[in-house]
């Protein structure tokens, strides 16, 4: 250069060189989120109800009047149920004892399988092998619905008796 005022580079900014600048690479796209479906509610599990419908012998008339028995009768108490859920109760559900006034209102019963498969909405009537209890009095034993799964269900039912004392006072 003819000017010596000019301005020579220097040895460190010869070397650098001026590359363009490169675009940043294009930014992938993102997948648009997929919408999250809403949880379709499990289809309900059935619901096992039992709706009492009738005393088909030795109505009570809720405690007013229990029929009376001799100490150690044998009887058999009669009820009309409904299926009121949505489950069919299968043969193995049973009607059983589940509390009472008194230690004998039990009456000696047992479970009793319902025997068939009974559909939701059907009746049926149960019938309960009993005894009436040695001892005088006045007893109302509690029955309920139990399925296969040893689980309670529907209305609680009872059957109420009197045992009239053998020896009345004079």
């Amino acid at each position: 250069s003819d000017n010596p005022e000019a301005v020579t580079p220097t040895d460190k900014e010869a070397e650098v060189v001026n590359v363009p600048a490169t675009p940043a690479p294009a930014a992938t796209p993102v997948p648009a989120a997929t919408p999250v479906q809403a949880a379709t509610p499990a289809a309900p599990a059935c619901i096992n109800g039992l709706a009492f419908v009738a005393d088909l012998n030795l109505d009570d008339n809720n405690m007013t009047s229990p029929p009376v028995l001799a100490q150690g009768q044998d009887f058999v108490k009669l009820w009309r149920v409904q299926n009121s859920g949505t489950c069919t109760w299968e043969a193995d559900y049973q009607l059983l004892f589940v509390n009472g006034n008194r230690a004998e209102a039990a009456m000696s019963s047992r479970p009793l399988d319902v025997g068939r498969r009974v559909e939701p909405g059907e009746t049926i009537d149960l019938a309960m092998q009993l005894r009436a209890p040695q001892v005088y009095g006045t007893f109302q034993g509690f029955y309920q619905m139990r399925d296969n799964l040893g689980r309670l269900f529907g209305e609680v039912m009872w059957v109420g008796i009197q045992v009239l004392d053998p020896n009345p006072p004079p």
